[in-house]
């Protein structure tokens, strides 16, 4: 791409057109400046984006060590986050699924040998042991423009939010350096958002020096009346609900692949509503198609934010 044309928005368009044109999934969250875009794939994404990071300048040592724990780990899954301000970017998130469930001490054992990449959240065999899976399904791995780094886990859990609420929630939020008395100001939060009863994904993110990192729920398939109402009671702004609700429209979706909603040790801390789009299977008539979730979805695609 020639220098005097080069942006970052036309890098990424041109790097990722095969990809996005299968699936690429928008999110928008508080800020009506910001938009997120991910793509996904299996082991040949990784090198799509080594040439989006090598055309664009960006994340060379931190990519390298992203490379080394992908050839350590083997994931059979990658997605790749971009989150914007307007034309800017402002961080990259590298996902990847497991092949198989790893322990506590094999992932720092691996973390170890991919430095910056690391872990300081929750114990994950005792997150494991309290959901009663295996262990975690797959990680995530975040660069920011502005040198904010991090890491998020994600446990797919085989649970109603019902049992989630009356069963693991207290000793979750032991297990995440939170006060026991905002268990139910979580549960509520979220309680009107899980439509379908099940409750799929939890996010843990990794603390920052001085936090207990942040806890992430992600109810599937919401309806967007839903979202609308809860953004009302939230006091979000009139024009940016109407905003998403055209943005909905416009792909003909009555739903949301799944709205995010993320707390720390004060209570709610953020939310994202998020949309994927197949535009290579557009009807005749020339309509978007939104999805909802599949096995993948659920899985991974989830926000770091």
């Amino acid at each position: 791409m020639p220098v005097s044309t080069f942006t970052i928005e036309n890098a990424f368009a041109e790097v990722f057109r095969s990809e996005a044109y299968r699936t690429i999934e928008y999110s928008l969250g508080p800020d009506p400046m910001k938009i997120g875009t991910m793509v996904g794939g299996t082991d040949g994404l990784i090198a799509v984006i080594r040439r989006f990071l090598d055309v664009s300048q960006l994340a060379g040592d931190w990519f390298w060590a992203v490379e080394r724990f992908a050839r350590l780990v083997r994931p059979d899954t990658y997605l790749f986050k971009t989150d914007w301000n307007q034309t800017r970017l402002e961080s990259i998130t590298i996902y990847c699924r497991f092949p198989q469930s790893v322990s506590q001490s094999e992932l720092e054992q691996i973390l170890s040998t991919c430095p910056p990449l690391h872990w300081s959240g929750p114990s994950m065999d005792d997150v494991s042991r309290l959901f009663e899976v295996a262990g975690p399904r797959g990680i995530g791995f975040r660069f920011g423009m502005s040198g904010s780094n991090g890491s998020a886990l994600y446990f797919r859990v085989p649970l109603t939010f019902r049992q989630f609420r009356k069963e693991k929630l207290g000793p979750l939020m032991k297990l995440c350096g939170f006060d026991s008395s905002i268990a139910e100001e979580i549960a509520g939060e979220v309680a009107g958002l899980y439509r379908t009863g099940l409750l799929g994904v939890v996010g843990l993110d990794s603390a920052d020096e001085g936090s207990h990192g942040t806890l992430k729920l992600d109810p599937a398939n919401v309806p967007l009346r839903a979202i609308q109402s809860w953004l009302q009671d939230h006091e979000a702004l009139s024009g940016y609900i109407q905003q998403i609700g055209r943005l909905a429209s416009t792909l003909r979706a009555a739903f949301a692949t799944y709205f995010g909603v993320k707390f720390d040790e004060r209570g709610l801390s953020g939310w994202k509503v998020y949309f994927a789009v197949k535009p290579n299977e557009l009807s005749p008539a020339g309509s978007t198609r939104v999805i909802g979730p599949r096995e993948l979805s659920p899985a991974l695609r989830t926000p770091q934010y």
